[in-house]
């Protein structure tokens, strides 16, 4: 049995390069929703590193220097991200569903700073091995049906609106497969897309016009890549014979839109 656990964001500063960066790759392996946090000159490529290695996060520009003034302009940056945080730099004050972890470099340690109102649920002794599958398909299936509403209400092109479509159908019955599966597993599924997946969709709800059939259509390439090299590591990696069926079976049609999106970007002269 797998017990209701609440959502954990781990808030990784310096995490551009070295010990940081390893920190963050391991947070968003334990299936924390990650936000990092270094200079500008590095935090695109540490995210783009991420994301190659599986790990979704949210990047947040923010100098390293003293622990004190590190922590402070963080909290003016996250703040906006998350509402529900309040940060002065002194204290922490977290809804109870969140863990916080900073690493600091000068300091040479990981601060755990949790401020819980209740205790968190851990996952029992018999944890589904096959957890995270289930954790990552599902926001990846919520963002998808998510993006794809956006892109039927405001993409440029027919296309674009006719694949936004295309994704809200695909996607929402692959939802309610995996539901099928996670219940007859007993596996409580997220409610909600990552962070990570979040922040794209607020990039693209500011969005207009070409400006957003492009940015929509690079989404869409990265997020299939990513979604094709999930269900293929639980094909061959999985343990649950179910989620690996799931996979099996849901990997052909991802691969076609895939095949799509790349079309409509040729089609459109978009391009990396």
């Amino acid at each position: 049995m797998v017990n209701a656990v609440p959502r954990k964001l781990a808030v990784v500063t310096g995490a551009s390069v070295g010990i940081g960066l390893e920190l963050a790759r391991l947070c968003g392996q334990e299936n924390f929703d990650l936000i990092i946090a270094a200079d500008e000159a590095r935090i695109d490529a540490a995210a783009l590193e991420l994301a190659e290695s599986g790990v979704d996060c949210t990047p947040v520009y923010c100098p390293v220097t003293a622990f004190s003034m590190d922590f402070r302009v963080l909290a003016k940056r996250l703040a906006p991200q998350e509402p529900r945080n309040t940060l002065d730099g002194q204290s922490l004050s977290l809804s109870p569903s969140f863990h916080t972890i900073f690493w600091e470099p000068t300091m040479k340690r990981v601060l755990l700073a949790i401020t819980l109102a209740l205790p968190v649920l851990a996952f029992a002794a018999d944890k589904n091995a096959d957890g995270p599958f289930f954790k990552h398909a599902a926001e990846g299936g919520i963002s998808e049906v998510a993006a794809g509403k956006l892109a039927q209400s405001k993409g440029n092109t027919q296309a674009v609106r006719d694949f936004g479509a295309m994704m809200v159908k695909d996607h929402s019955d692959a939802n309610a497969k995996l539901k099928a599966v996670a219940d007859g597993e007993d596996v409580k599924l997220p409610t909600d897309s990552s962070l990570g997946q979040m922040a794209e969709k607020a990039k693209l709800d500011v969005l207009s016009g070409e400006t957003f059939d492009k940015a929509y259509i690079k989404n869409q390439i990265k997020a299939h890549r990513e979604t094709i090299a999930l269900l293929k590591k639980e094909i061959a990696m999985g343990t649950d014979p179910q989620a690996k069926s799931f996979a099996t079976d849901v990997l052909p049609t991802v691969q076609g839109h895939l095949e799509k999106i790349r079309q409509i970007a040729a089609d459109e002269g978009v391009t990396k």
